[in-house]
């Protein structure tokens, strides 16, 4: 019998369901607060200014006919939906 049966026969079974129960919320209560612990914290994020963006993109843009393309977008809009 090893450590964990030879406690579970001498001492947990013992123990009434109430006390068996408590002792199961406490276990894994614990078992929680270590895994929370060594979980990796999650790095702290970089504030970032809108302008970082500026220009991203621009390469997708580049070839199109903004007149056009908007031109297509407006057309939908005023079509009736079907």
């Amino acid at each position: 019998m090893n450590r964990v049966e030879e406690i579970y026969q001498v001492h947990v079974v013992a123990l009434s369901e109430r006390q068996q129960l408590e002792l199961v919320t406490m276990i894994t209560h614990n078992l929680a607060s270590h895994t929370h612990r060594r979980a990796k914290p999650a790095k702290s994020k970089k504030k970032r200014n809108i302008m970082e963006l500026h220009g991203l993109g621009a390469e997708l843009w580049k070839e199109l006919d903004t007149q056009h393309y908007i031109d297509q977008l407006r057309n939908e809009w005023e079509q009736p939906e079907k």
